[in-house]
């Protein structure tokens, strides 16, 4: 007999996608389980490129400080004269490497293999009591009209044991293969490429591992292998004129492979930790998900390709496809189109304001913050409450918060800021969070006493990031994703946005923990 279980949210696949939404939601005491249907965890280092915007979301859920410590910056590439020579032949840098400012603290990309990501997160998952379920299978689903029910398997000693789930949401993370897509009739975005590739992780010695190295030339196999954050372990791909086939089932001709394509006879591998034979694949309130990730999406899964183009199916003297243009960092990614976002300083109706996806990855920006950027760090911050010149700043990162929205005050008059806390406290405490900002000459003022912070910008940079004069009157409202939900300039605004977001709640039907999920998660 089949067992029945309820739960609010069942998260089929347990990659970095899952484990981020299943940290994410548990964080915010939302009821989860996710389910894997492989029987070990992933193994190699797959995506292993970490942009900008994730290390700031990676902050937000509290696993940055291991990703940084286990991983490592993105090498330099060497490409090499061929044939017969290790003489390095151009050195470039796939991302120009910048210096961190107040504004963007991690804006240079990291590299750690997904499976030691993945490893990280659910570390951080066990501590708040979850864990992957392995070796559990999505078999298929049924959507009623306010719950769905599931029946995953998993096998026990050669058993196999049907349960029956019902749970308010099914979130489909299982990859392009997703049981979910397919029974939902869903499409993948993007384009199906035909040039194929060897991928994996194999122990090389006689190459250097301050560089990611890279051989191409005519009539020969392309070969890439970038050192890992593991010394002596290199990620390899492998392409052009190999046998696919016998490259996959003998490490002895990958290694062949790879010594055509390098032409250095003098290479040395060890055990072939990981590989696959990788062909492109096309790639109320929680509906304005897709509103505004799926422009984003569509356009990073059409850089991607036209990169992979450049790269893997041009002439071998072509370089486009081994540099990355600064947007790639994904630091401008915006929704400022989106319905639920509200900008009174650029509002609507004026002739730059934004009502449809245009450059969703900000590539021409003016670097003026609008309703639905990131929102930017701010260093340099004291806590009015210590009264001393020397405590420890703090920065604008460090107050927001993955379960709260954050409302930052800019304000020079006590009256409004008034106001606009007390507005703020009509709202649930644990949901929203008041924090004025003073400027850095200010003295603390009667209204700051209403706020849950209050801070002094005391190197100026909150002021000058947001594009705030230190006489105007500003309120920015924070959404618990990190992206600037609104811009207002007057209580009526921020009252307007809340309303707006928190009147999708009030239109659900009468459910406890759909209500909650849907002020936490916007």
């Amino acid at each position: 007999m089949s067992a029945i279980t309820h739960l609010s949210v069942l998260i089929v696949g347990a990659g970095p996608t899952g484990l981020v939404l299943a940290l994410t939601l548990a964080q915010n005491g939302i009821p989860i389980r996710i389910i894997e249907k492989d029987i070990k965890y992933h193994v190699g280092q797959r995506g292993a490129g970490i942009q900008p915007r994730t290390l700031e979301v990676f902050k937000l859920l509290g696993v940055l400080p291991d990703v940084l410590e286990k991983g490592i910056p993105l090498l330099p590439i060497n490409t090499y004269k061929l044939p017969g020579d290790v003489e390095v032949k151009t050195t470039t840098r796939l991302v120009p490497e910048l210096e961190p400012t107040p504004s963007e603290p991690y804006i240079n990309p990291w590299t750690l293999g997904q499976a030691n990501t993945e490893a990280i997160l659910r570390n951080h998952l066990k501590r708040i009591g979850h864990r992957v379920e392995l070796g559990t299978e999505l078999r298929d689903f049924e959507q009623r009209a306010d719950y769905i029910t599931a029946h995953i398997a998993r096998e026990d000693g050669g058993q196999e044991s049907i349960e029956i789930v019902t749970c308010h949401w099914l979130v489909g993370a299982d990859g392009g293969k997703s049981t979910v897509r397919r029974q939902l009739g869903l499409t993948f975005l993007g384009e199906s490429l035909a040039t194929e590739i060897i991928i994996g992780d194999v122990e090389v010695g006689g190459v250097d591992y301050d560089h990611w190295h890279v051989w191409r030339g005519p009539l020969m196999p392309m070969v890439s292998l970038r050192p890992t954050e593991e010394k002596g372990l290199c990620a390899f791909s492998v392409s052009g004129q190999v046998d696919y086939e016998k490259i996959m089932v003998d490490d002895e001709e990958l290694f062949k492979a790879i010594r055509k394509g390098s032409d250095r006879g003098d290479l040395r591998f060890g055990t072939v930790r990981w590989k696959s034979n990788y062909r492109p694949a096309s790639a109320s309130l929680l509906s304005t998900f897709t509103e505004e990730r799926l422009p984003v999406i569509k356009f990073m899964i059409e850089e991607t390709s036209s990169l992979f183009r450049q790269t893997f199916m041009k002439a071998s003297e072509n370089k486009d496809g081994w540099q990355r243009r600064d947007h790639m960092r994904q630091l401008g990614v915006n929704y400022r189109w989106s319905s639920i976002v509200l900008d009174e300083r650029t509002p609507a109706s004026a002739p730059d304001a934004v009502k449809e996806p245009v450059d969703v990855y900000g590539i021409n920006s003016d670097g003026v913050p609008r309703a639905g950027d990131r929102a930017p760090d701010a260093p340099g911050l004291v806590d009015v409450q210590s009264r001393d010149v020397d405590s420890q700043p703090t920065s604008l990162f460090d107050t927001f918060s993955l379960t709260r929205h954050t409302v930052l005050i800019f304000s020079p008059d006590d009256t409004e800021a008034g106001l606009v806390l007390e507005a703020v406290r009509s709202y649930p405490r644990d949901l929203v969070r008041s924090v004025v900002v003073c400027p850095r000459h200010a003295l603390a003022t009667s209204s700051i006493g209403g706020a849950d912070l209050a801070l002094i910008d005391r190197d100026g940079h909150a002021y000058s990031t947001y594009a705030v004069e230190t006489d105007a009157f500003t309120i920015v409202v924070v959404r618990p994703d990190g992206v600037i939900g609104a811009i207002a300039t007057s209580v009526e605004g921020v009252k307007k946005y809340f309303r707006d977001v928190f009147l999708r709640w009030t239109e659900v039907e009468d459910n406890h923990w759909m209500k909650e999920l849907l002020l936490r998660q916007k």
